[in-house]
């Protein structure tokens, strides 16, 4: 396993994505990671998966339990219910891609961009993180955080950004300049 490739798409391989889809695109950009990772014989997997990101206030107010969020905390949060909007091409839930490698599994996650929001104190970039248990988190430098629940729908798989290969002309271009 290529700390390398992740790196690259991490960081090149999302800006390519970019070039075609949305922020909020979690099923292409997932589809588009395993088929990278598969490429090079990486076994990959999909999981759905509910998100939670806070900035540092509500991180602070997570930790002591507060019954309330405090003034200032703020948090993006997606349930992933699994409905799917076929005329908005727009599914309730977030997708990540979980792989393994000689220390153990490893999530995914090329669009949690979606999830920042820099006013609010929230930062979120793409990442990828050791899975230690579920729920899974992940602190930023600056105090936001975002959280993982996994999620038992698979309905993403009606989505269009999944099935219908339009995602090929993004990876090809990913492919031709991954390490």
């Amino acid at each position: 396993m290529s700390q390398a490739l992740i790196d690259f798409l991490l960081t090149r391989g999302r800006a390519i994505i970019l070039e075609d889809y949305e922020s909020t695109s979690c099923i292409a950009s997932t589809r588009i990671a395993m088929e990278v990772l598969r490429s090079r014989d990486i076994e990959v997997r999909p999981q759905a998966v509910a998100v939670e990101a806070l900035n540092r206030q509500a991180v602070l107010d997570a930790e002591r339990a507060a019954d309330a969020p405090g003034l200032g905390a703020w948090i993006v949060a997606c349930e992933a219910t699994g409905n799917l909007d076929r005329a908005e091409n727009s599914w309730d839930g977030h997708l990540v891609a979980i792989f393994e490698d000689a220390k153990g599994e490893v999530l995914l996650d090329l669009s949690a961009d979606q999830f920042a929001r820099p006013a609010k104190g929230i930062h979120a970039e793409p990442l990828a993180i050791r899975i230690k248990g579920w729920p899974l988190g992940w602190r930023w430098p600056n105090g936001s955080a975002i959280a993982y629940r996994p999620a038992k729908t698979r309905s993403y798989r009606q989505s269009t950004n999944w099935r219908d290969g339009r995602w090929r002309p993004t990876l090809d271009r990913i492919m031709a300049e991954a390490p």
